[in-house]
């Protein structure tokens, strides 16, 4: 089928159907002339003069098409938009690590920690990715694992916990999130003790979950904690530092108060500024 341009007026060779409409517009009634005959002619130069009748049907030809078009579209459109959409490919590493666990599921227990480390590494790249549906399963069933195998208290146990709460951060299902960071922090503090870099982590992914959900009173005590750990561990100028200083400084903005959060973003970016005269990144 052929589209008509509407502007020139030309004829539409496949369809038989010619369109005058743009042609009668560029005339004036004057320069037509009915005639008695069956067939009137313009005076000027014998062209056969369209009848009213015919003007009208040519017209109503030519809206018939382009709504014809239009429906065709349309109709299309609403086809294309009944179907689901193509599910997105996958990166070549979650296909790489699906091969790798396939393997390993045929290679190992089902209770094997090799076998959680394989499903962590898939778990972590479908978060990375977004897919946080097919992420939780296999987080879960690397917890299970962990617990099975290696015990409740065991530091790759916390650090599934770690990882599924980060999940449930990510996915905003904060209620689920805070049982299994409080879990990871616990037995972190009974292997490490109350003063370890790993205590400070977990103090600060549990505090920005309290600060998402606007539990800044619980949320307070944590950050200065963990400030205070790094402080005395790793140094007042430490990159570390910085981000807890940052941190802390974040929340009391958000709770509005900006004479508390000032002097520690000064801090922050001081130790920034000296770290990147130095060539040294900080961490985010």
């Amino acid at each position: 089928m052929t589209i008509i341009n509407d502007t020139t007026g030309k004829r539409g060779k496949e369809s038989g159907i010619e369109h005058r409409s743009a042609v009668c517009t560029t005339r004036t009634r004057s320069s037509f002339r009915l005639k008695p005959s069956s067939e009137p002619r313009s005076e000027s130069n014998g062209e056969l003069v369209p009848h009213r009748s015919h003007r009208k049907s040519s017209i109503l030809a030519h809206f018939s098409w382009n709504w014809l078009l239009v429906l065709l579209l349309v109709s299309r459109g609403y086809e294309g938009s009944a179907q689901a959409p193509a599910e997105k490919e996958e990166s070549p590493k979650i296909g790489s690590a699906k091969r790798i666990l396939a393997i390993d599921e045929k290679t190992l227990g089902p209770d094997d920690p090799e076998l959680a480390k394989s499903l962590n590494r898939l778990a972590a790249l479908y978060q990375e990715a977004g897919n946080f549906a097919k992420a939780e399963p296999l987080f879960q069933r690397v917890l299970r694992i962990n617990e099975k195998a290696l015990g409740s208290e065991h530091p790759d146990t916390a650090e599934s916990l770690n990882n599924l709460a980060t999940l449930y951060h990510a996915m905003g299902d904060y209620a689920k999130a805070e049982p299994p960071f409080q879990r990871a922090l616990k037995i972190k503090e009974k292997l490490l003790g109350p003063e370890h870099p790993d205590i400070a982590l977990s103090l600060n992914k549990l505090a920005m979950l309290y600060q998402a959900m606007g539990e800044y009173a619980k949320a307070e005590p944590l950050f200065q904690r963990a400030l205070k750990i790094r402080e005395k561990l790793l140094g007042p100028e430490h990159p570390d530092t910085a981000v807890s200083l940052n941190n802390l400084a974040m929340l009391y903005r958000a709770m509005g108060e900006y004479g508390k959060a000032q002097p520690l973003l000064e801090r922050a970016l001081k130790i920034k500024e000296k770290r990147s005269h130095q060539g040294i990144p900080i961490p985010h």
